[in-house]
């Protein structure tokens, strides 16, 4: 009996006993946390952003750039809103996910807009669309509230939108650029 005492004295002498000075509370015990450091565990922050003049990705949708899907003649035989065939004025990127294109037809400048889709806007658009047969691998079109007309394509490498003011012009428009889309 005595041998077991001074043993459990021994363990609780040793179980006080720490070679460690640092007073500081550890994770897991009662206490405050240590104050964070001001050093991050890397020792340098990378910037991540995509650089735009890398080559794309193999099948990326209009080889990464949207503006690619249409160009100047394209506008020359389309009549948009029942006007004369337009001229390509201006056009340009809005978002890395969309291109505008300003065409001059008339006295009238129209807004073209053609824009990468999801699976998701396809099989669930916002209204009732009517479905376009013949075009890519699934095409279905329906007037926005801003009273222009969205025709949505789904080819091989994804889907894209083609926006325009009149179904007809839309329509044409998005044949013209699936031929461009790379799928």
């Amino acid at each position: 009996m005595k041998r077991v005492l001074s043993l459990l004295a021994l363990c609780a002498l040793a179980g006080c006993y720490s070679e460690n000075t640092d007073t500081s509370p550890t994770l897991g015990t009662v206490g405050n946390a240590p104050e964070p450091t001001a050093t991050t565990l890397l020792p340098e922050v990378f910037n991540t952003e995509s650089d735009l003049t890398v080559t794309a990705p193999p099948y990326a949708l209009f080889g990464g750039d949207l503006c690619t899907a249409l160009v100047a003649k394209d506008f020359l035989n389309i009549r948009m809103a029942g006007l004369a065939p337009g001229a390509l004025i201006n056009s340009g990127a809005l978002s890395p996910d969309s291109c505008g294109y300003t065409v001059h037809s008339g006295r009238t400048d129209l807004e073209v807009l053609v824009e990468a889709r999801t699976a998701q806007e396809f099989t669930q658009p916002a209204t009732t669309p009517d479905v376009i047969a013949g075009l890519g691998l699934g095409a279905i079109g329906f007037e926005k509230a801003d009273g222009t007309y969205l025709v949505l394509v789904k080819v091989a490498n994804g889907y894209f939108s083609v926006t325009t003011p009149d179904p007809a012009s839309a329509v044409k428009l998005a044949m013209i650029a699936l031929g461009r889309s790379g799928g």
